[in-house]
């Protein structure tokens, strides 16, 4: 697990790894540094016609200077200049007690000569409700803003931002004293802080968007809680730009350097955006992108964020938005389109644990370029209703599960913008989408549909449809346990189709270092003779075609359900110094693998229908013991195996099967070893050795419907096993493989000499009752092994299906 650099999100791996690229360009552009060049003519008197002329004039600008700054406020009617002399290199710097622009009123913000960043200090809410701009010193618009204030930010309805680019934080009262103390001296380390967006955070800085904001070199928000507002937009790129000569009048025109325009949107809390992102690409380039992103909630909701390039051949921006918690999208559209040539833009709306999806609109389409990319990662996703994706991929994927509810529609056909992308009739204006389903748990349900497909006969590339849950538990010791299913009820309709499940339950304990351990405490005194271990796995993977789906792929159908299924022990107990010893362990697997294709379901597939079910089992179980030379009576060793599995491929009567060929096949491979060995040595008495297998197997596959198929059929079910053995040793006395075993541990005899004097004293008072002055002249030896398999293979086709079919029946 990592921290995301943005606000401390702890990401998986995998999801960390499919987002790197994006989170990384976004960590270089977090802090803005392109710069205005300024425009052609003044426009200080623009502004003052555009917004205040012929007005009344509303209350004064309530801008108050707090004394720690050189900075002096004049107001002329309406529209009131704010300039500064305290500077250092590039960098300006206001202080305020307060700032508020009132509704009607301008604030013109200026920038000293040789300064690129101007940095406002605020002690209270900042609040625009008119219109702020930002003037270099040729009276030009631009140069970097940023706002600093522990109480928040405010753009009202009728606020109106107009700047290079905007940063505003909100950092805490005490890291603001450092930044310009009571006397007026600045602290260059906190400067820095604050402009690479690192300045600790105040918990009552929230920020509230409900106006315009414009700034082509980009927006950065950064609060305790961030709230964008039904009717407000933020604008950065080209486009601000453009709008910033609108809001000015005819004549004005901004010019820029280079620079991403990106927008940044990060909270401590939560996220709520109801307006509009649009980072436009900057001077006819690729856009800046979007991020947004929360250590709590997101939530978008009538939003819209678009980061399509705005030049010829450009590429469309990423768009980030998580939450590390949660994350919910409605009624809201995401775009990021490429120009021309140019490549549309990486789409991820994620969050940690659940993200919930209702009626969006996604296009990272490009016009003849390579589409984007539409992803969705978190723990649980449910998704209520209809997502559009015009073009380009979109991949859903979750750690727990996935619900698509009834009638909601995934869509990636390219269409008109005003036609009905569902309707078959409706022609393709490009080639659709790719459409992926990832997680454990995937339940598509009645009435849901994906749809990539494309029109009969059309010129363009149906997209392909991938539903794929994958479980894989893998332990040291102990019981393993795997579950994957997938539920279709709904509809899909695609050019390939793949549905496919896989479970893996992995338990390996080669017990080497668990060996070496148990001669050691038994040396030390410390081991009782007695070892016992368990491992087993349990895997289940099923796949259901339920009653009322309905497949249609121009190309394959491929359904598969498959299980693994490993359990590997070696038990060891060595050098007892009781007078018994015992060994045991047991393994065991479980579970099943099953493809179903229920009653009332329907499969229509261009190409071919494979439907598979398999299963691999592994059981390699051993248990060891061996008694030393001081005087142990007995060695005793049990293993014990159990294996109970189905394999099951299933096309149900009453289902539905028009194909081009069709293939139903249940198989499983196997492999099954238990062993057990007991060794006494020396004065050992007894060794005994037990080995049970208990198998049980059961491999089907069942042909129940009426089938139309150009090509062959064929039903096969399959059971190969490599290894079914159950095998047990027992020996007594100074045998070879004693010899060879504990003349490995002659080391270990010094450290255990004084416990063998102990039982050997044991073994004499023993042997006096027995009438005996010389041990037990009695050795015995004994190993039983048990094997008790049942393994069925079945394939069977109903006597009432009717197959009609241009290929063999197999």
């Amino acid at each position: 697990m990592k921290k995301n650099a943005h606000s401390g999100t702890r990401l998986s791996h995998t999801r960390e790894t499919r987002s790197h690229a994006l989170r990384e360009e976004f960590r270089r552009k977090r802090c803005l540094s392109a710069d205005w060049i300024p425009n052609r003519k003044p426009i200080a008197h623009l502004v003052a016609l555009a917004l205040g002329a012929g007005l009344a004039h509303p209350a004064a600008a309530q801008i108050v200077p707090n004394g720690r700054t050189a900075t002096t406020v004049t107001a002329n009617g309406v529209v009131t200049d704010v300039h500064t002399a305290t500077t250092r290199g590039v960098n300006a710097f206001n202080a305020f007690s307060q700032f508020v622009v009132n509704n009607g009123h301008i604030a013109n913000l200026h920038l000293p000569a040789g300064t690129q960043n101007l940095i406002n200090l605020v002690d209270s809410k900042a609040q625009i409700h008119g219109t702020l701009n930002s003037l270099y010193a040729s009276g030009k618009i631009g140069g970097n803003v940023f706002f600093a204030s522990p109480q928040g930010f405010v753009v009202g309805e009728g606020g109106v931002v107009n700047v290079g680019k905007l940063t505003v934080s909100t950092p805490t009262a005490a890291f603001m004293n450092q930044l310009i103390d009571a006397g007026g001296n600045i602290s260059d380390a906190a400067v820095d802080r604050l402009l690479s967006g690192n300045a600790p955070q105040s918990p009552e800085g929230l920020i509230t968007i409900r106006g315009k904001v414009n700034a082509p070199g980009g927006i950065a928000l950064q609060g305790a809680q961030v709230t964008v507002d039904a009717g407000a937009h933020l604008v950065s790129g080209d486009a601000a730009a453009a709008a910033i000569a609108v809001n000015l009048g005819d004549g004005a025109e901004v010019e820029m350097v280079e620079s991403g325009g990106a927008i940044h949107i990060v909270s401590k809390g939560d996220i709520d955006i109801a307006g509009s992102l649009r980072a436009d690409g900057v001077g006819g380039g690729s856009s800046g992108g979007i991020l947004v992103t929360a250590q709590n909630d997101v939530r978008l909701s009538g939003a819209r964020l678009d980061a399509t390039a705005s030049g010829e051949d450009a590429d469309g921006g990423g768009i980030l938005v998580w939450g590390d918690r949660n994350a919910r999208a409605e009624d809201t559209v995401l775009v990021s389109r490429g120009r021309g040539q140019g490549a549309g833009g990486f789409i991820e709306l994620s969050a940690d644990k659940q993200v919930t999806v209702r009626n969006i609109t996604v296009d990272t389409a490009s016009e003849r370029g390579q589409h984007g990319h539409f992803l969705i990662d978190p723990d649980e996703l449910v998704i209520e209703q209809s997502v559009y994706k015009h073009g380009g991929d979109a991949t859903f994927t979750a750690d727990e599960k996935i619900t698509i509810l009834g009638d909601v529609v995934i869509n990636t056909r390219q269409v008109e913008e005003d036609a009905d992308p569902d309707s078959l009739a409706t022609a393709s204006t490009g080639d659709s989408g790719n459409i992926t389903i990832k997680a454990p748990n995937i339940d598509i349900q009645a009435g849901a549909r994906l749809l990539s497909f494309v029109e009969e006969g059309s010129e363009f590339k149906a997209g392909d449809i991938v539903l794929e849950a994958v479980h894989k538990d893998e332990q040291a010791f102990g019981l393993a346990n795997a579950s994957a299913g997938i539920k279709v009820a709904g509809t899909l309709h695609g050019g390939n189709i793949t549905i496919k499940s896989d479970a893996q339950a992995i338990t390996e304990w080669t017990s080497v270092e668990g060996i070496v351990t148990t001669a050691l405490d038994t040396i030390l005194g410390m081991a009782a003779g007695f070892n016992v271990g368990l491992v087993g796995a349990n895997a289940n993977s099923a796949v259901t075609i339920a009653n009322g789906a309905n497949i249609v792929a121009s190309g394959d159908v491929n359904i598969t359900s498959s299980s693994t299924r490993t359990a590997t022990s070696i038990q060891a107990t060595f050098l007892a110094v009781t007078p018994g010893q015992l060994a045991a362990v047991y393994g065991e697997l479980t579970g099943e693998a099953k493809a179903e294709i229920a009653s009332g379901a329907s499969i229509k597939a261009g190409g071919a229908l494979n439907v598979q079910a398999s299963s691999e089992n592994t059981l390699d179980v051993s248990a060891y013991s061996f008694s030393d030379n001081s005087g142990s009576y007995f060695s005793t060793t049990l293993a014990i195996g159990h294996v109970d599995v189905e394999t099951s491929a299933e096309i149900a009567q009453g289902a539905n099967i028009d194909a081009g060929s069709l293939s139903l096949k249940a198989k499983d491979e196997n492999d099954f070893a238990v062993t057990a060995g007991a060794w006494a040595n020396g004065n050992g008495v007894v060794g005994l050795a037990v080995a049970v297998s208990e198998i049980d197997t059961a491999v089907s596959a069942t042909l129940g419907a009426d089938v139309e198929a150009a090509g062959a059929i064929s039903v096969i079910a399959d059971s190969a096993t490599s290894k079914n053995r159950s095998s047990s040793a027992a020996t007594t006395g100074d045998g070879i493989a004693s010899k060879v075993v504990f003349g490995a541990l002659d080391a270990a005899g010094a450290a255990a000499s004084w416990a063998a004097g102990k039982s050997n004293q044991a073994s004499d008072r023993a042997n006096q009752k027995a009438g005996s002055t010389s041990g037990s002249p009695v050795k015995l030896g004994s190993s039983v092994s048990v094997n008790i398999t049942e393994q069925d293979a079945t394939a069977a086709i109903a006597d009432d299906a009717v197959l009609n079919t241009g290929g063999d029946v197999a």
